[in-house]
């Protein structure tokens, strides 16, 4: 769940704190008996009345042991229980021209329009792959990457990796069609990829590239594992169906599945390059790190 910091009016461009919780701060003190009068008489009835007090320090209720008037319990005390409100929206139901939502434009406008609204977090299912059976959230094939298809193909066309004229034909917003998006979107990703890789003029993007490669070195095992799965000979296989060198993980066997596939595990890298680019410069740009 991710935190924004002001209620309203932030935009893109301000900063929103990562820290701050999301659920509000409960704070109670122990209860107290208090003395409430009954009526005018001299001789004074008491009943115990528990009082607390919630939320920050600045709350208006009855401070402990302070005597209760005849018509507390008709008064609505004006605590500040510091609650917030927020959307559960995964990135893919947000608006896509390409059959899916992403984290591109649509992305930063939903944030704005949150704060526009007072809205103060916005709560994501997981962003991990999703398996190709059931395309869920929580099926996911890694747990530490991210899910290409909702790498958005308009930040791609503003790097240059791209041009408009290979985009495919835009789609009607409806339910995700999502081997339709698979096989429209990651051909596109593949090809920009390696254009990342070979082509002079993305010297500046592959260097951020090799730096993100090296500073993830999880990447690596993710890249080898993907690759692997998608092999005709074992993608209707499970894992530890494997053939057992491969399966086992022994060391000559995945020096030679690295240097027999080496573009394949390349191009899967620089795409979970592409995510972590796109979502930190949300993420960034609203000051969660």
């Amino acid at each position: 769940m991710i935190p924004l910091r002001a209620p309203q009016g932030v935009r893109y461009t301000q900063q929103i704190d990562r820290s701050q919780q999301v659920l509000p701060q409960l704070r109670s003190r122990a209860p107290q008996s208090v003395s409430h009068v009954a009526g005018s008489r001299r001789a004074v009835s008491r009943r115990s009345v528990r009082a607390f007090a919630w939320g920050t320090p600045k709350t208006t209720g009855p401070a402990p042991g302070e005597v209760l008037g005849k018509d507390y319990d008709q008064k609505i005390p004006s605590y500040n229980k510091g609650r917030r409100a927020g959307i559960l929206l995964h990135p893919t139901s947000l608006p896509g021209p390409y059959g899916i939502g992403d984290i591109g434009d649509e992305a930063k406008r939903f944030v704005d329009w949150l704060a526009d609204h007072g809205m103060q977090c916005w709560q994501l299912l997981p962003l991990v792959p999703p398996d190709p059976m059931y395309y869920s959230p929580y099926s996911g094939t890694d747990a530490n990457c991210g899910n290409p298809l909702v790498v958005s193909i308009e930040e791609l066309i503003k790097d240059g990796l791209l041009e408009f004229s290979e985009t495919p034909p835009r789609v009607p917003i409806a339910d995700v069609d999502y081997p339709a998006v698979a096989a429209a979107k990651l051909p596109l990703l593949k090809r920009a990829a390696q254009r990342l890789l070979k082509e002079d003029r993305f010297t500046r993007l592959r260097e951020e590239y090799l730096k993100y490669r090296k500073e993830h070195p999880w990447v690596e095992d993710s890249a080898l594992f993907d690759v692997a799965r998608n092999l005709p000979e074992l993608s209707q296989l499970a894992w530890w169906q494997w053939p057992e060198p491969l399966r086992l993980r022994q060391k000559e066997a995945l020096k030679e599945f690295r240097e027999t596939n080496k573009d394949a595990i390349d191009e899967f890298v620089v795409i979970q390059y592409f995510f972590e680019k796109q979502w930190k410069a949300i993420r960034v740009g609203y000051g969660w790190g």
